[in-house]
């Protein structure tokens, strides 16, 4: 397992950012960024505080 993360966040109708999905590839977190219709934005963090999202939220893990 790699030792960092990317995590996706996007803003929803209250002007708050959520995360939405997760990678161990900055270009997929990127891309799936781009794909989508709302305000994003890619967060680089160790896997370790990527953990408290994973566990709290539904995120697409999008090495799958």
């Amino acid at each position: 397992m790699k030792d960092k993360c990317f995590i996706v966040f996007g803003k929803d109708d209250r002007e708050e950012f959520f995360p939405m999905a997760y990678s161990t590839s900055q270009s997929s977190a990127v891309g799936y960024a781009n794909l989508c219709e709302r305000d994003t934005y890619v967060k680089r963090c160790s896997f370790n505080d990527a953990l408290k999202y994973i566990e709290k939220f539904y995120m697409v893990n999008l090495d799958l």
